[in-house]
């Protein structure tokens, strides 16, 4: 089978041909091309991609006969192409900042994490999955991709003392390259949670703390930077938005996605 992605196609396009013509599900495309049945909804959910990421689904496709666009609309707002030399730079006074981070933002992190219920739930999440292990001596040995503030890896360890009272632990934290990620269907793996509220607080006068609060989970999850905010923070009206969503569903909820890593074998 030959297939030749045409100059400007998407990513998205070429593997939607790929799968009519080898007559296999977009998920087993996902995770025989990088480990992931859901990559391809989230392209089409509007994701973008990293060169890594294209370097291996071109690789997938070449094995198999077909390719993959060299610059696809996917991967295009990540690429940046130098000026030449002498040329002036171009005007970024209105671009978001490129090296945003949403959680480096320490103040809106606290905010976020002691205001909505996300840590403990992912906690609870874990712990269903400690009834499902065998461990072996010498220890236990967990892995964290990232610590944040602890909050979820002290819940996990009072649930693993729980469960393995007279066992050891191990805990690591590095990154992912070695290990797989294995996904659930969406009934298993999403999940919700929401923003600690008293039941009186969601009145027809709502405090401005809850208010606040509301704002920063909402903008802290949508990984929305200062620069963006600042357009609309200098008027009240931002809050009157928040008070109507709060007023209209009775409060303020996420949905999260949890997934299993395993180590790579061989």
């Amino acid at each position: 089978m030959e297939a030749v992605a045409e100059q400007g196609s998407s990513l998205l396009d070429s593997i939607s041909a790929f799968c009519r013509a080898s007559g296999i599900a977009e998920s087993t495309f996902g995770r025989r091309a990088v480990n992931d049945g859901k990559f391809v909804a989230r392209l089409r959910d509007g994701a973008r991609i990293t060169p890594e990421t294209l370097e291996r689904v071109s690789s997938f496709l070449a094995r198999h006969g077909a390719s993959a666009p060299a610059t696809p609309p996917e991967l295009r707002q990540l690429i940046r192409v130098a000026a030449p030399a002498g040329a002036p730079a171009a005007p970024q006074r209105d671009a978001p900042s490129r090296n945003f981070r949403f959680f480096d933002n320490r103040q809106k992190y606290l905010l976020f994490v002691n205001t909505c219920g996300e840590k403990e739930k992912v906690a609870k999440r874990v712990g269903m999955e400690l009834a499902h292990i065998h461990p072996r001596p010498p220890a236990i040995r967990v892995f964290d991709a990232g610590m944040g503030d602890g909050t979820v890896l002290t819940r996990v360890m009072r649930e693993m003392h729980r469960r393995f009272p007279t066992r050891p632990f191990y805990f690591v934290g590095k990154e992912a390259r070695h290990f797989n990620f294995n996904s659930y269907a969406d009934a298993r793996a999403v999940f919700r949670y929401d923003m600690h509220t008293l039941p009186t607080e969601i009145a027809d006068s709502i405090g401005t703390s809850t208010l606040f609060a509301a704002w920063n989970a909402a903008v802290y999850v949508a990984q929305i930077d200062d620069e963006r905010l600042g357009r609309v923070v200098g008027e009240r009206k931002y809050l009157d938005a928040t008070r109507d969503v709060l007023q209209q569903h009775g409060g303020l909820w996420f949905l999260d996605e949890s997934y299993v890593v395993s180590r790579k074998r061989g």
